[in-house]
């Protein structure tokens, strides 16, 4: 069977449906481009992930295409295939590391996202995108993906990302502070900051550490977060090992939700790349 290219999915109409999502979002100034090199090595290969690599995620494979034409082509496969087109942004950190900002139109069946902010490290032959790492093959086949206002209109190019990704924009705005939670594993203190790192406090043992996170939403409110959380001793039951964690998360009246923890605004934070520290922290 013929591996389908992207000419064949209905490009202008999915450019038309994310041009009007982005141009009524109102225009601003776009966040610093990414280097050439950085754009060469995402768009220069497919990224895959093979059956059974990710025991969490069963026995799915997944690929990920991006084109310089700012579209991405996402392809989940089990009994059957899925396929999510949309377009892509991304704002560089520190090396080969960043944070992408992708849209895609609306799923019909409410089961999918379409809106995601995935921190992503790019290493040699790897990518990590999301919180998940997948495998370097070919470059994407076909001439590229092509659209009529896709092509010069990438996700949160023509708009701050804070109106595209309200549900990013309400937790990347304060430093939480834990209300209530059912496992003593859950921080006292947490920031989920701009550029994908988080930053986690307990304050019973004084303890820290950091990692990376990730996003994925259809409306305001709601969505799923995926943190990529380091091995650490804070948690009193014992040393916990490096692990993903995924969970449900929401922001509303002031209280963050992730699982069954309740955190409340303890500080609103500037978050313009410029005026966050590095570290995620002041003295106290």
């Amino acid at each position: 069977m013929s591996r389908r290219t992207p000419e064949h999915f209905p490009f202008a109409l999915i450019a038309f449906i994310l041009f009007t999502l982005v141009a009524a979002a109102g225009s601003a100034a776009a966040d610093i481009p990414a280097s050439p090199a950085l754009d060469d090595d995402l768009t220069g290969r497919t990224w895959v992930r093979s059956p059974g690599a990710d025991p969490s995620l069963g026995p799915e494979s997944e690929t990920w295409e991006f084109y310089p034409t700012r579209i991405f082509r996402r392809t989940i496969r089990s009994d059957v295939a899925r396929i999510h087109v949309g377009t892509w942004s991304m704002t560089p950190g520190a090396g080969q590391s960043g944070v992408m900002f992708l849209v895609s139109p609306a799923d019909r069946s409410g089961s999918f996202p379409n809106r995601h902010v995935l921190s992503f490290a790019i290493t040699k032959d790897r990518l990590r995108l999301g919180e998940r790492w997948y495998g370097a093959t070919a470059p994407p086949d076909g001439a590229g993906a092509t659209g009529d206002g896709a092509r010069d209109r990438p996700a949160g190019e023509d708009a701050p990302p804070e109106r595209l990704f309200p549900l990013w924009s309400k937790v990347i705005r304060n430093e939480w502070s834990l209300a209530a939670a059912p496992s003593p594993a859950a921080p006292d203190r947490l920031v989920l900051a701009r550029d994908g790192t988080f930053h986690a406090h307990h304050r019973s043992r004084d303890c820290r550490y950091e990692g990376t996170w990730s996003l994925s939403f259809s409306g305001e409110s709601s969505g799923t977060l995926v943190m990529s959380v380091p091995a650490h001793d804070c948690d009193q039951r014992g040393s916990t090992g490096e692990t993903v964690r995924e969970a449900p998360v929401s922001v509303e009246r002031g209280i963050l939700r992730i699982g069954g923890s309740e955190y409340t605004t303890s500080e609103e934070r500037d978050t313009h790349p410029e005026s966050q520290s590095q570290s995620g922290w002041e003295p106290e």
